[in-house]
């Protein structure tokens, strides 16, 4: 029951499986030493809060308040700095040992050493995933170091696409125990042949994190994908001799203000300042390459972005030559499984869309004209519009921009152009395998 809770809420917040994973583990770990009442349910409870706070902290790019972690509506509800108390005891109780290594740290490593060193298919990589979601109910693999539980997941699914031995591969691992490999192995074959007579473990898995809206089965929409990402023009007044280099493709004066935001329209990060003559990609490389403070997503996470970005790491972008603008579909349903990967894609990619349309609704001041402001200035300005505008969406549930804009609403305002953000062959052909295998997955469950 826990445990389906901390489920539920990792998908009401669309956190990543890292998340679930780490708060599971950190769940048993605390049971494990501290030996609790078993008939005190609500202390149960309050614990797997607790680690699942501990956990988004160290995991997420952006983690609500610790109450509003009971947003699934359990049993019991707790205050916030009652939570927070909770929390000390887990690590105090750890010993403060809470170094957040998974399997989904050492996945890749063995799918590659599987795989002659080539990157692995996305198909390969979404099994994997789920199956080690599945491990995580059962204790029995607590004995094992993370880095065994994926040598075994690898040479698990390896296994189901073309028969190896298991001792032989096995062997070849470095840093981890043949005979812990194997027994890990074994456990993994019994687990899944236990629960294939009755999908309900499974299945909730993987449908309770990959399905949001009107999503069916898409990663899309899970944990894995932490944001979206676009460029905007904010009116900007610049001395005569820097003119030419602000003027935007529409004749304006602007900056080129790219963000990123999760799907609640909040900003999780604003890097304004650029001339409006630059396109979304090159602002985007500045600030990959060049801000500190840039929120890299975690391991095996990813930022929506349109088409004119590449599709690689970091970043996945929507088929091009298929219909991709929410308007296209309003008549016609979509015509295979990209066409309807492009369609959910713009469905969660639309809430940066709306967030700055509300932004500059809210406040004229960035529609134009600009005072005469040094441009240092008008780049805090926009930092602090932006700040307002999310203290107002966490804190004030009927405020009318935002319930005016509905979920379907769709804006032209991203900008054009394209660049390569020095990407490798190998990087862009993985998100592209990885974007396939969850485009499949989505048609098949579309026309179940």
């Amino acid at each position: 029951m826990i445990f389906v809770l901390n489920l539920q809420a990792c998908n009401y917040y669309n956190f990543g499986e890292s998340t679930l994973y780490t708060a599971t583990t950190y769940f048993d770990r605390f049971l494990s030493v501290y030996q609790s009442p078993v008939d005190i349910t609500w202390a149960i409870q309050l614990a797997a809060v607790a680690c699942l706070s501990l956990a988004a902290k160290i995991e997420e790019v952006n983690v609500p308040f610790t109450v509003d972690l009971q947003a699934v509506e359990p049993k019991f509800m707790f205050e916030g700095k009652t939570i927070q108390r909770m929390e000390l005891m887990v690590l105090n109780k750890l010993k403060w040992e809470i170094k957040a290594y998974t399997p989904l740290n050492f996945l890749d490593y063995y799918l590659r050493k599987l795989n002659h060193g080539e990157l692995p298919s996305g198909k390969l990589i979404t099994r994997s995933i789920q199956i080690i979601l599945i491990t995580i109910q059962g204790i029995q693999f607590l004995e094992f170091w993370p880095s065994e539980i994926a040598a075994a997941m690898a040479t698990y699914v390896s296994n189901e696409i073309q028969a190896i031995d298991i001792d032989n591969v096995a062997s070849t691992f470095m840093g981890v125990e043949k005979e812990n490999v194997v027994k890990c192995f074994e456990l993994i074959q019994d687990l899944l042949s236990s629960s294939s007579s009755s999908s309900s473990s499974s299945g909730s898995i993987s449908s309770i994190i990959t399905t949001t809206g009107n999503a069916t089965s898409s990663s899309v929409s899970s944990g894995d994908c932490v944001g979206a990402i676009d460029g905007t023009y904010i009116s900007a007044n610049v001395p005569f001799e820097d003119q030419l280099r602000y003027y935007n493709r529409k004749g304006h004066l602007s900056q080129n203000v790219m963000a990123i935001c999760d799907f609640d329209c909040c900003f999780m990060y604003v890097y304004p300042g650029w001339e409006g003559s630059a396109n979304d990609a090159r602002v985007l490389l500045d600030a990959v390459q060049n801000d500190p403070k840039f929120p890299v997503p975690p391991p095996g996470k990813y930022y929506l972005v349109d088409s004119c970005y590449t599709n690689f790491q970091w970043f996945m972008s929507p088929y091009r030559s298929q219909r991709y603008h929410l308007e296209e579909f309003r008549q016609h349903e979509p015509n295979g499984e990209q066409e309807l990967f492009n369609q959910m894609h713009a469905k969660l990619r639309n809430a940066i869309e709306r967030s700055f349309c509300i932004l500059k609704m809210r406040f004229p001041i960035l529609r134009g004209p600009m005072p005469q402001f040094s441009l240092t200035t008008q780049i805090d300005i926009v930092i602090a519009c932006c700040a307002i505008h999310n203290f107002i969406r966490k804190f004030s549930v009927d405020d009318e921009l935002f319930c005016y804009h509905d979920d379907d609403l769709e804006l032209e305002m991203g900008l054009t152009g394209e660049s390569r953000l020095n990407a490798t062959n190998d990087e862009i052909q993985l998100m592209g395998d990885i974007r396939d295998g969850i485009a499949e997955a989505m048609w098949n469950d579309y026309n179940a």
